[in-house]
């Protein structure tokens, strides 16, 4: 028997599913019992035909047959041979639904109008009435509260286990751990400085954690005196299963991060070099040393690459930020250098206090260093904009996020007052700035919160922030704040950083003081391009490249809601995304691709007379 579904089809141009409900509701009185024949099989007369594209009610309104060739015929034994269910292969109703209703979106914007339904089976409301496309705002919570001690610096595997280094490398199950307990058992504890002779008491994890598909957290470390540059760990016991060393020798590690992309590859710096490495302890694919002869790049013998937290392109290029605020685009293949970005007029020694970037929609690059922020043109390194703080002390030193809409939040830090910016992506406008806090601080403490992370974006809408004030923050998309929570020990000076959102809800916040904290939250991460800290909760800070992109196929009304297939690299993490208009997405889930293949159930589709549905790699 083959299930037959009308008035589904795929978005071609945005590689969406289009559910239209009010039909697919209807479907579900169509014969359970339909099964194909063929055209000779058909009785010669007193048949009647039945369009599965065009039925309205039931019982569906006769069609006339013309016997186009590019049809499939079903009939259903239960209602005898005489009534033909005919499938018209050439028509996709939804199709051209789908491309109508762009085409009304795409001249709503143009006429700043808000988009409303009607026609090509848009139809909706009670009695034909239209309805608006977006959801209604949520309401944002006011309040949040501790579920139990995190760690510091954090990643989380597709299964949920939550890596953490609270001065050591630890793994805990979040869902094994009793909603009254606030203190964490450690699945294991893999403590750095007891693997002698690898290491020595002077060698730490410096980078966030990183989940490779298979497993293997990978960690890059500040070394004293040792060679060791990277170290794998096994996922189920904490074993250390390789390591590699530094091929410059003991420059001191790494005091930045890494980078995994699609193909297994590992990007690190130390402070004078730039190294990708192959899947695993693989062998050294290539490396890039600080270009001091080059006369667009500011030199200074203290200042390379110390700090860089390197991130990949959709088409493997490698951008690392350098200690003194140029972005380098290298080849991904060979590491030959494809541009550098030049520095701003009268800053030839360079500029300081600078953060990794983020990638947006199209590639563009977004990063700041000292109290300049940029837009940049991942083709040739020029700036599309440049953002300046009205207060000149100022400085850019945490990473930026991009939300679903290409909206750019970036926050601040300065001796008197930290701030929250959202820039157009476009212009890089500010759209609102958000006061955080204002007080003063020592000159002394600028190092400890150099080229981190500090937010991170969820589904609702919520935009987290962690500060140095020791105060994590939520606000709306509209810069209003929702509530403020101070983790507890009370230590003004904490800074809050390795923000980290779990699929339901719960928002980890690292603490370099007090240990960080797990917070109650709402929603999951957001369904944008670089919503938190290096991307994604596997910390991967990479693009996928288009040809490993989700294909969503074979969708369904079920029982439990609106199925679809989503089918992608194997080992692979996509995020499932909803829309009513193709602008605004909500985040319904994310399935793991383990054994090929997975179908993702949206039980919330009855909800809704249409929705666009989307994938993400996370």
């Amino acid at each position: 028997m083959k299930e037959v579904i009308p008035s589904i089809g795929r978005l071609l141009t945005t590689t969406a599913l289009l559910l239209s409900l009010n039909t697919a509701t209807r479907a579900q009185s169509l014969p359970s019992d339909l099964v194909p024949i063929a055209a000779s099989d058909i009785p010669r007369s007193a048949c009647t035909y039945y369009s599965i594209q065009k039925f309205s009610s039931w019982p569906p309104t006769p069609f006339n047959w013309l016997s186009d060739s590019n049809v499939q015929l079903y009939v259903s034994p239960s209602l005898g041979t005489n009534a033909i269910f005919v499938a018209d292969l050439d028509i996709d109703y939804a199709q051209h639904a789908a491309q109508a209703q762009v085409l009304r979106l795409a001249a709503a914007a143009a006429n700043d109008a808000p988009p409303m339904p009607d026609g090509d089976g848009w139809s909706g409301g009670t009695n034909g009435t239209p309805q608006p496309l977006d959801d209604p705002p949520p309401a944002y919570p006011t309040n949040t509260t501790l579920k139990w001690s995190a760690g510091v610096y954090s990643a989380m595997a597709p299964d949920g286990t939550f890596y953490s280094d609270p001065g050591a490398l630890w793994a805990t199950n979040p869902g094994l751990i009793p909603s009254d307990n606030t203190n964490v058992n450690a699945l294991w504890d893999n403590r750095l400085w007891w693997e002698e002779p690898v290491y020595d008491w002077w060698s730490g994890v410096a980078s966030e954690p990183v989940v490779a598909t298979d497993g293997t957290i990978i960690v890059a470390l500040e070394t004293g005196y040792d060679t060791t540059l990277l170290v794998g760990f096994n996922p189920t016991n904490g074993g250390i299963v390789w390591t590699l060393d530094d091929p410059a020798g003991a420059r001191g590690g790494s005091s930045g991060e890494l980078a995994l992309d699609s193909n297994g590859n590992i990007c690190v710096a130390d402070p004078q070099s730039v190294f990708s490495f192959a899947s695993g302890a693989g062998s050294l694919n290539w490396f890039f040393d600080y270009p001091t002869s080059n006369p667009s790049v500011a030199s200074n013998s203290s200042w390379g690459f110390t700090y860089a937290g390197p991130v990949v392109g959709a088409d493997g290029t490698v951008y690392v930020n350098s200690d003194l605020g140029q972005l380098f685009a290298l080849n991904g293949t060979n590491g030959s250098l494809k541009w550098v970005s030049l520095l701003p007029s009268g800053q030839t020694n360079g500029l300081l206090y600078g953060c990794s970037p983020a990638i947006g929609y199209g590639g563009i690059l977004y990063f700041g260093a000292a109290n300049y922020f940029f837009g940049v043109n991942p083709t040739n390194g020029s700036y599309l904009w440049t953002f300046r703080p009205s207060h000149p002390d100022e400085m850019f030193a945490y990473s930026p996020v991009v939300g679903g809409d290409g909206t750019v939040y970036v926050h601040t830090w300065s001796p008197g007052t930290n701030r929250l910016y959202a820039l157009n992506p476009a212009t890089g406008v500010a759209r609102w700035t958000n006061v955080l806090r204002a007080t003063t601080l020592v000159v002394g403490e600028a190092p400890r919160v150099w080229s981190k992370g500090t937010l991170a974006l969820a589904a609702d809408g919520e935009i987290y922030v962690g500060d140095i004030d020791n105060t994590v923050y939520s606000f709306a998309p509209n810069g209003s704040r929702n509530w403020t929570y101070v983790p507890g020990g009370g230590v003004y000076y904490a800074f809050l950083n390795s923000l980290l959102i779990a699929p339901d809800g719960t928002l980890f916040v690292g603490d370099g003081e007090s240990g960080g904290s797990a917070l109650t939250g709402p929603a999951p991460l957001a369904c944008a391009p670089w919503p938190e800290y290096r991307k994604n909760n596997r910390r991967t800070a990479a693009v996928a490249p288009p040809t490993i992109g989700a294909h969503l196929d074979s969708p369904a009304m079920t029982t439990s809601g609106f199925q679809f297939t989503v089918t992608a690299a194997t080992n692979s993490t996509e995020c499932i995304c909803a829309s009513r208009n193709l602008v605004t997405w909500t985040n319904l889930g994310q399935v793991v691709l383990t054994n090929g293949p997975a179908n993702f159930v949206d039980t919330g589709a009855s909800n809704y007379q249409y929705r666009f549905y989307r994938s993400l790699p996370q």
